[in-house]
């Protein structure tokens, strides 16, 4: 197993469960609070990792911290959408 996903990957997939939980606890409501809650960390922690670069923000860069970032945002909003696609079919 490659170092970078040993030491990337479960940042990426505390994420993934971040934005599955809020979405579990909103479930099928949208509101202004739920998207803020929801990107909250995402973004957060892609500022952080992009504010390690130039040093506004104690830590090393890393380019693989933030491609698992972005590929574990992708991950959960993709498993919300097909969630929320199949939700209208069953209820359609």
């Amino acid at each position: 197993i490659p170092a970078w996903f040993i030491y990337s990957s479960p940042f990426a997939l505390w994420i993934v469960s971040y934005m599955l939980l809020v979405r579990a606890i909103w479930f099928a409501k949208k509101s202004i609070a739920r998207n803020l809650w929801l990107w909250a960390v995402p973004f957060i922690s892609i500022a952080a990792e992009l504010g390690q670069y130039p040093r506004l923000v104690p830590g090393t860069f890393d380019i693989f911290d933030l491609l698992t970032i972005i590929a574990a945002v992708a991950f959960a909003f993709a498993i919300i959408t097909f969630d929320a696609t199949q939700l209208r079919k069953e209820t359609s």
